[in-house]
């Protein structure tokens, strides 16, 4: 399941959150939250993923994994706070829930 959050700044720039709750039923079910947060700047029609150029350059590709993990962690915390992600995820985990 998918949620989009959209932020919108000051400089009127937008930021998007996009959260998603991914479950596997393989032997061995485990459920997981990933996110991916992308920017579009005032009077453009574009978005941009913040990670996309990081994620092309040579330095990175000489990466781990857990260190790839943190570095595009890094790059999307430039745009938004930890709260902001939190609040899409809780966003996402209302439309989950189910209804009494």
């Amino acid at each position: 399941m998918e949620h989009t959050k959209i932020i919108e700044r000051s400089d009127k720039s937008k930021v998007k959150i996009r959260v998603q709750f991914k479950t596997s039923y393989s032997s061995v079910s485990s459920c997981s939250y990933d996110f991916d947060v992308y920017i579009l700047p005032p009077r453009k029609r574009i978005w941009i993923n913040v990670s996309y150029e990081l994620t092309q350059s040579y330095l990175y590709r000489k990466l781990g994994n857990v260190e790839r993990r943190e570095a595009i962690l890094n790059k999307q915390l430039e745009y938004v706070t930890k709260e902001e992600i939190y609040a899409a995820k809780l966003e996402l985990w209302q439309k989950l829930k189910p209804i009494e």
